[in-house]
């Protein structure tokens, strides 16, 4: 009996011992399989991958929402958010690290959140075809097909094509334009609305406001080539987007958008509207018809209009998800939460024609000559930057432009140095862009007043190569 009861230990002993000893393999084994993941994930980006960096929208256009959309960065995290318009949409490749091999986009998914996780049991493999040129669409070209769909590179700068293999090489936005707020590629420049919002741009075509033909709205390549109508609609207050265009109409007074290829065009708001603005989904506005300025907005489809601010605004500004804007009801600078939700005093500061930039708001301050000053968003650090005389400013990057008081371009560093003379033209509507300042020139020598009579140029930022537009 006892002679059985030591074979039947000495056997299950075997067995445990023989299943810690399978186990260990099988984790050996595996530990090998997924080595090479972390030889990926560590190893620098190649071209192929490189030329993923940035933003891919499933769509070839933003107007009132966004489709799914994938964020590819250079430290190899990835990020995917699904249709924001389609609630029944089941697909979510979450966020994680990401590599290319062989044709194929792996994605680990992180479902804990956590970035810094190499190995995961959520492996996503999908085809990834080549970038290609899609030659229809003017303001987003390049595209990749991921798994079954196409993702357009949702981009305004700094793309370009080298080379011409069969594979386009593509140069696009590294990871610190990537990873802006997806809001921020959609907002309008407020500096070109101040001055009058007559120009707008989407890569190389102008649209803008024909003096050749009673001011009515066009498009023409930025050398001068291929005008071509929109609408007869005299646009005021441009703003383009994807293939959209935002303006106000100057008969009625109406919000309008218009595709660039004149097709769509379509009311969005029914009533007098003023100084209005782009950002993201939403449309901002000031309501002159029956509510004294006070600002609202709106989607671009029409739907959900609200009141955001009850007052007299007088100029306003949008920087992430807040509106700096003066009231001339209680005179006083405000800081406004984009939904409405939160109200902020924060100067008594009276700015014209406020831009805010990197934490800072650009103005012409009317109670000091017009000259151009800039303080902090919280209201404090408040500088003059220029004693020229300006009602009309503009700002981008490191640069401030501006009109001076003999109506010539100027441009000044925003720390006040490095002033510097770029026309010597009587100049009005100055515009800026990535590469080029549109504005024009006043040549009705004063014959129709009221109604003056505009010849458009364009030229370099730093004043070169000056040429009429049409």
């Amino acid at each position: 009996m006892i002679n059985k009861l030591g074979k039947l230990i000495f056997f299950i002993l075997f067995i445990l011992s023989l299943n810690v000893l399978l186990n260990g393999c099988i984790e050996n084994k595996n530990n090998i399989d997924k080595q090479p993941l972390y030889t990926f994930i560590n190893a620098e980006l190649n071209e192929e991958e490189r030329n993923l960096l940035g933003m891919w929208h499933a769509m070839p256009n933003v107007a009132a929402g966004y489709a799914e959309r994938f964020w590819f960065n250079e430290d190899r995290n990835y990020k995917y958010i699904p249709n924001s318009m389609d609630d029944s949409q089941d697909t979510d490749f979450g966020e994680g690290k990401w590599y290319i091999k062989e044709n194929k986009l792996y994605l680990l998914q992180n479902e804990n959140g956590n970035t810094d996780r190499i190995y995961s049991d959520n492996e996503i493999v999908l085809e990834i075809g080549n970038i290609e040129k899609d030659d229809e669409n003017i303001a987003y070209p390049y595209k990749i097909k991921i798994g079954e769909k196409y993702f357009w590179k949702i981009s305004e700068t700094n793309t370009e094509v080298a080379g011409d293999s069969k594979s386009e090489n593509i140069k696009l936005n590294n990871e610190t334009e990537t990873n802006k707020n997806i809001n921020s590629l959609y907002k309008s420049n407020s500096g070109n609305i101040n001055n009058g919002g007559v120009f707008g741009l989407s890569g190389e075509w102008v649209i803008f406001q024909s003096s050749e033909d009673d001011n009515k709205l066009y498009k023409i390549k930025t050398d001068g080539t291929e005008k071509q109508k929109i609408s007869d609609d005299i646009a005021m207050n441009i703003i383009v987007c994807g293939e959209w265009i935002f303006y106000i109409e100057k008969n009625s007074e109406n919000l309008f958008k218009i595709k660039i290829d004149g097709t769509n065009r379509s009311m969005i708001v029914d009533y007098g509207v003023y100084d209005m603005r782009v950002n993201g989904e939403w449309v901002y506005y000031l309501n002159y018809s029956n509510d004294k300025f006070s600002l609202y907005r709106i989607k671009a489809n029409g739907t959900d209009e609200m009141k955001i601010y009850d007052g007299i605004v007088s100029c306003y500004d949008i920087s992430e998800n807040w509106i700096y804007l003066y009231d001339r009801k209680n005179e006083k600078l405000m800081k406004v939460k984009d939904d409405g939700s939160e109200i902020i005093e924060i100067s008594e500061e009276e700015p014209m024609d406020l831009i805010v930039q990197n934490d800072w708001i650009y103005y012409w301050n009317p109670n000091d000559n017009s000259s151009i000053y800039k303080m902090k968003t919280d209201g404090t650090q408040k500088e003059k930057i220029c004693n020229d005389r300006s009602t009309r400013i503009n700002v981008q990057g490191e640069w401030i432009y501006y009109i001076d008081s003999i109506y010539n371009i100027n441009k000044v560093k925003i720390d006040g140095t490095e002033k510097i003379k770029l026309n010597d033209q009587i100049s009005e509507n100055l515009h800026i862009f990535d590469k080029y300042i549109l504005f024009s020139v006043d040549i009705s020598e004063g014959n129709s007043p009221g109604n003056p009579i505009f010849n458009h140029f364009i030229m370099n930022l730093d004043g070169t190569e000056q040429r009429p537009l049409e």
